[in-house]
């Protein structure tokens, strides 16, 4: 079966459904996601002392319920899923939780959107949200999807971690600013309040300092 024509037969079996609200499809992936754990913590080679929970072929069921209720979700969020499962896909072939170690002394990463941009540098230390000024190049350890405020003024953004595909990058292509992440030491080389010029170009990028 493709991805296609499992994604027909969700959207087959959700038109059945009594309710086909995210909210509901949430609770229900949830608890289906739930119940998985309960084969891991009474694993007899994992946990000897706990009684067995179901066989393996009610565990296999199991694991299926919790996929499909995901697509569930997924179809009434109207995301695609050869979408989403390609995006995740490449966030974990790009090991986007390993940390990141500098490829040299000087600042180079991956470039997750290409551009040149130069401005002050504005150094993100993740705690109070204060907003850099207009035309800054925000430059932070890591960032998740809190970060998206901080973007509007930024005409470029460098991270010392993540990977092509982490939250940080998507954010920094949906608004179409030059992204360089993974470097390392960004934060460590780059002054505050410093010119530099961001290149971020497809066979990976670069900051040079400013005189």
């Amino acid at each position: 079966m493709d991805i296609r024509e499992f994604e027909q037969r969700v959207a087959k079996c959700m038109k059945k459904e009594d309710r086909s609200d995210s909210e509901f499809r949430l609770a229900v992936a949830t608890s289906q996601i739930g119940d998985l754990a309960r084969y891991v913590i009474h694993d007899p080679k994992l946990n000897p002392n706990a009684r067995k929970h179901g066989s393996p072929t009610e565990e296999k069921s199991s694991m299926g319920h919790a996929f499909i209720q995901l697509a569930g979700l997924a179809h009434s969020r109207g995301i695609p899923l050869e979408e989403a499962l390609e995006a995740a896909l490449k966030s974990w072939e790009d090991s986007d939780w390993r940390k990141r170690v500098a490829r040299s002394d000087s600042v180079q990463g991956v470039t997750a959107h290409a551009g040149v941009a130069e401005g002050p540098v504005f150094l993100h230390s993740g705690g109070a949200q204060v907003s850099p000024p207009r035309g800054s190049i925000l430059v932070t350890h890591y960032a998740g999807p809190d970060i998206a405020p901080l973007l509007e003024n930024t005409v470029a953004v460098v991270s010392d971690e993540g990977g092509a595909y982490c939250h940080l990058a998507i954010l920094a292509r949906e608004r179409q600013i030059p992204c360089i992440v993974g470097t390392g030491n960004a934060t460590k080389k780059l002054e505050h309040g410093k010119a530099v010029r961001v290149h971020a170009l497809p066979e990976g990028g670069r900051v040079e300092v400013l005189p």
